[in-house]
């Protein structure tokens, strides 16, 4: 972690208030949400168009394209991409009940030369008993199904964990006009659930909730998947893996991150030992194919404020397990850090000034060329918000070639959110172990960062895409020729 640079400045017109993180398309376009701003000032859907080679040196607009705009009710958390280029958000409020709703901005070009509509498809409502009010990002699984959290609402209250049926194929999806409702939370196995699920490679779900648990503190749960992979069926309930206590941190936020160990990662945005939050592990003691996992948190590192203070959002990390991710205060000018932590060493963190963004809110997007991106929700030339850069050291033709490969690996298998792809991404990054001592940025094991956020193509339907895709990484790598 170098230099942070913004990459393009929000004005109202095109949005304010970025939240949600960025993903990117397989052209290396950059997606992501405004909560205000916007055509009908509710914000909207925007673009970062690459005008560069998307694998090694993608070259941004500097002003945001707006896609779409929302009306009434902002979108929460961050967009998720299907094999088509559809992209899918929620809304916190509104749909037919007011308790919220799941939305779709369909792809009406190609995977390859997407075009959008101009405003977002309303496929489900919330109606307070299947969930209300939902928080963070959603996820699909490799059947095209979507899966996310309500902050509230569900049998008990406390938040609920839903289910999105695909009812069609994956080449054409249909959705069923209603969410099932997977899980209530009740308080004791937590409350208020915060961040985007992931998923392991039995096909379990993991996140975390704001509140509830044993001490109220919060706390990091599992619904298990009690099928088979090929066939999920979930349990009616969340297990309760960890609850904190304030002194190893509290309010956790954002989700969770795996190594490929299967260790748990993820923030608190307050506790710890100075009250400004941390960064913790839950342990593996078992195996990836039958996890056990520790009963407590491990407190990694503590926040100050001077080093940075309430982290919002999740993590990634990288092939030797560093961890990458962004504070929204603190730091310098106490708009917000982003920081790099080894083990339990903070080695580097770089303060945001207002001028190049203020409150990062949500997590960091790993480029295939090394380079972490993200979102401030304030700050910038025109105070409502930016897109930024946060550029490493360049990569070495290994490296590079590593990260053109893994790449491939997510757009035929549906990224790390899809649980066949999760199992060929971990073999995948074993494989290349003698890269594990590298100091660049060679991400993996991250379900909900990195390559796991763009399209998930499937090789038999856009075998053209997916080999242009291809022959460009080759020849950006010297590996293969015109």
């Amino acid at each position: 972690m170098s230099t942070l640079t913004s990459l393009a400045n929000f004005d109202g017109s095109d949005g304010s208030s970025p939240e949600g993180g960025l993903i990117a398309d397989a052209n290396g376009d950059l997606f992501g949400v405004t909560t205000s701003g916007g055509a009908n000032g509710s914000g909207g859907v925007f673009e970062l168009t690459n005008s560069g080679k998307a694998a090694a040196s993608p070259s941004y607009a500097s002003t945001p394209t707006l896609v779409a705009s929302f009306k009434g009710a902002a979108p929460t958390g961050a967009l998720v991409m299907d094999a088509s280029g559809n992209l899918f958000e929620t809304t916190g409020s509104g749909g037919a009940n007011g308790d919220g709703a799941i939305f779709e901005l369909q792809n009406t070009g190609t995977a390859a030369a997407p075009s959008y509509a101009s405003t977002p498809t309303l496929l489900a409502s919330f109606a307070g008993s299947n969930g209300s009010t939902p928080k963070g990002g959603l996820i699909l699984d490799a059947y095209g199904d979507v899966f996310g959290v309500t902050s509230a609402g569900g049998a008990y209250g406390h938040g609920a964990i839903f289910e999105l049926q695909n009812t069609g194929s994956i080449a054409s999806p249909s959705y069923a006009s209603t969410p099932t409702l997977l899980a209530s939370f009740d308080g004791s196995n937590g409350s208020t659930p915060q961040g985007a699920l992931i998923a392991d490679a039995n096909g379990d779900l993991f996140g975390v909730t704001s509140a509830g648990g044993a001490n109220g503190d919060g706390a990091i749960f599992e619904l298990r998947n009690t099928g088979a992979v090929s066939a999920p069926r979930y349990a009616s309930t969340p297990t309760l893996l960890a609850s904190f206590d304030g002194t190893d941190g509290s309010t956790p936020q954002g989700s969770l991150v795996s190594d490929a160990n299967g260790d748990l990662f993820g923030v608190t945005s307050a506790g710890g030992a100075n009250g400004d939050g941390s960064v913790f592990e839950l342990k593996n003691l078992g195996s990836l194919s039958a996890p056990q996992f520790d009963t407590a948190p491990t407190t990694l590192f503590s926040f100050d404020g001077a080093n940075g203070s309430k982290p919002e959002s999740g993590l990634v990390i990288d092939s030797s397990g560093n961890l990458f991710g962004v504070t929204s205060s603190g730091g310098a000018y106490g708009d917000g850090v982003a920081f790099e932590l080894q083990g339990s060493t903070l080695t580097a963190f770089t303060s945001f000034d207002g001028s190049n963004g203020s409150t990062p809110l949500d997590g960091l997007y790993a480029g295939p060329n090394g380079s972490l991106y993200g979102a401030a929700s304030a700050g910038g030339a025109n105070s409502d918000g930016a897109a930024f850069e946060l550029s490493t050291s360049p990569l070495g033709a290994s490296s590079m070639l590593f990260l053109q490969l893994s790449a491939l690996v997510a757009a035929f298998r549906g990224g790390l959110h899809g649980w066949r792809a999760l199992l060929e991404e971990t073999a995948f990054a074993q494989s290349y172990s003698n890269l594990q001592n590298s100091q660049t940025f060679v991400y993996t094991g991250a379900p909900t960062a990195g390559f796991g956020t763009g399209p998930f193509y499937d090789a038999s339907t856009n075998s053209s895409d997916a080999a242009s895709l291809a022959k460009s990484s080759l020849e950006t790598s010297g590996a293969g020729g015109t």
